[in-house]
């Protein structure tokens, strides 16, 4: 978490749903691939897969409850997220993405 100017805490998450983890210098890759971000405590979580290769499926399927053997995006739908339940806690909650219009 980064702080803020007001001394609130800051997480950012970075979701790279169709990225290939072989390909990161943060889970073992012999290239830099990861210069920008080292110096930031970026913390690597290696034990991560994607429930599908579309990011309609595999980014609500990484912040539901759901595991991926047991995903359904429909009963997904009708259930809150770690985003919702994060909300519901009092956090704001901001969504930024590159794949909208």
């Amino acid at each position: 978490a980064l702080a803020s100017k007001s001394g609130a805490n800051i997480t950012v998450v970075v979701v790279g749903e169709t990225a290939r983890a072989s390909n990161f210098s943060y889970g073992g890759y012999k290239i830099d691939t990861n210069e920008y971000t080292k110096q930031d405590g970026i913390k690597y979580f290696s034990n991560m897969s994607s429930c599908g290769t579309a990011t309609a499926i595999s980014v609500p399927c990484m912040f539901s409850r759901l595991d991926r053997a047991g995903y359904n995006s429909r009963l997904a739908q009708s259930q809150d997220n770690v985003l919702d339940v994060i909300h519901r806690a009092g956090a704001e909650v901001f969504w930024i993405d590159n794949n909208s219009s």
